[in-house]
């Protein structure tokens, strides 16, 4: 089950900021910020979405 924004730690906020000023102003791909973070990427989309 996904984690709200009302629900999420302070922690994962941090990171969720961190990551949206990569993609967005940094103009860092998904795979370079994965790499970055030491994460993997996820190959397919959600869980059920098709």
């Amino acid at each position: 089950m996904p984690t709200s924004l009302a629900s999420a730690d302070s922690s994962q906020l941090r990171l969720m900021a961190r990551i949206a000023r990569m993609y967005h102003e940094l103009g860092m791909t998904q795979s370079e910020i994965a790499s970055e973070l030491h994460v993997s990427q996820p190959l397919h989309g959600p869980r059920g979405a098709g």
